[in-house]
């Protein structure tokens, strides 16, 4: 019997108390071998490590929002359990995420 879900191999070493909080487990980083679908907890870890590289390089999106309040507002997303504004994230910034990943 083949197992419905693997590990990826997005392994974090020491992370931060923010990464855990946005979801790193190494348990939940999973992608589904049927579908090709990727776990929720991954496509969260990736985005904020986008975010965060991103405010570290100081950058600023094409609406003039900065990187740093990005992350802040994604991070309280996450820590709020804001399925919505997670959503608008995710969708915002699908690009970036899929070419992270």
């Amino acid at each position: 019997h083949v197992a419905p879900a693997t590990f990826c191999k997005l392994l974090v070493h020491n992370p931060s108390p923010e990464l855990k909080q946005v979801g790193y487990d190494p348990s939940q980083m999973l992608f589904y071998r049927d579908s090709g679908k990727i776990s929720h907890p991954v496509w969260n870890v990736v985005l904020y490590q986008t975010l965060e590289q991103r405010a570290e390089e100081k950058l600023v999106d094409e609406n003039g929002n900065h990187a740093t309040a990005l992350l802040q507002q994604f991070y309280q997303a996450c820590v709020d359990e804001d399925w919505a504004t997670q959503q608008e994230f995710h969708e915002h910034y699908e690009d970036l995420t899929r070419a992270a990943l």
